[in-house]
């Protein structure tokens, strides 16, 4: 009887638990965090969906050719005064600009990195349009943005690319989730992070960083979820 009192008071802790976790989640949004692999669509149908998103949002000028250009790692960048390079913003941010700016900057980057990496597994003779799938349309919970492949030693293995984009002309900080550093850990040598910046211009730069996040990038704390430590209590008073 004890033993049945103990599981059942650990199932309703369990319980309670994944209603925290849950929140104010729909059916729908639960099946599809657990179970969204049938919602994939090919990295060509996300092309066409990213490029009519832009045609509504951004307007760039007509026959432009974009060449990407590759970029080459050098010597270890020093972290030590990074702060200091970093200048100190007084001036009241329009965030909701700014969600948007940022929303088609990102945008644009994914459609950068799809077309590099449907022309790289094409160039291994694999179709694209079966290996390399865009996830980034259906969920920002997956811990990267674009599903392909690689082959090593003639098998086919899956690769996580988490593609990150800034308007900078140079090669500036940009923000990681927990998420997806903890999706890095779990896929280690499998997870790529395809860095884009001066995405505006005809010649934006790129690297690709293979493996865990920490291990290719410095971390800065910046922001931080917060949870009270303590049960709140309701009082009604009749």
């Amino acid at each position: 009887q004890n033993d049945f009192y103990r599981s059942l008071a650990a199932l309703i802790h369990e319980y309670n638990e994944i209603v925290d976790y849950i929140g104010n989640k729909s059916y729908d949004d639960v099946i599809e965090n657990i179970s969204p692999s049938e919602l994939l669509i090919t990295s060509d149908l996300a092309l066409e969906e990213i490029d009519n998103i832009l045609k509504t949002e951004y307007v760039e000028a007509r026959d432009v050719i974009i060449t990407p250009i590759k970029v080459e790692k050098g010597e270890r960048r020093s972290n030590k005064y990074h702060l200091i390079s970093q200048p100190k913003r007084y001036k009241k941010i329009d965030y909701l600009l700014k969600a948007k700016e940022d929303h088609v900057t990102g945008l644009k980057g994914e459609n950068v990195a799809l077309k590099l990496e449907r022309e790289r597994v094409q160039n291994l003779n694999l179709d694209p349009d079966i290996y390399v799938k865009y996830v980034a349309g259906i969920s920002d919970n997956f811990g990267y943005d674009i599903e392909s492949v690689e082959l090593k030693n003639g098998k086919i293995i899956k690769t996580y690319i988490e593609v990150k984009t800034t308007k900078d002309i140079k090669d500036t900080n940009f923000y990681v989730s927990k998420n997806e550093l903890d999706v890095s850990i779990q896929k280690k040598e499998q997870y790529k992070v395809f860095r884009i910046y001066d995405i505006m211009s005809t010649m934006p730069k790129y690297y690709i960083a293979e493996g865990q996040i920490e291990d290719n990038f410095y971390l800065d704390p910046v922001t931080f979820s917060a949870r009270y430590k303590f049960e709140v209590k309701t009082t009604f008073n009749f």
